[in-house]
């Protein structure tokens, strides 16, 4: 019987793996997101912190 066993570690590794990959994205997102705003209305001055980005 040949069953490939995947071990906790490896899985584990995957999974935090994927975990940073998508807290990259979500920051590239709130850049580009800042980016977009400021070229679309250069008079409004926000403060972004407030906004949460």
């Amino acid at each position: 019987m040949n069953q490939i066993n995947k071990s906790p570690a490896k899985s584990a590794k995957k999974s935090t793996t994927k975990q940073k990959w998508r807290e990259i994205e979500a920051i590239r997102d709130r850049y580009e997101l800042m980016k977009e705003l400021r070229e679309d209305d250069y008079s409004l001055e926000m403060d972004m912190e407030e906004l949460g980005l």
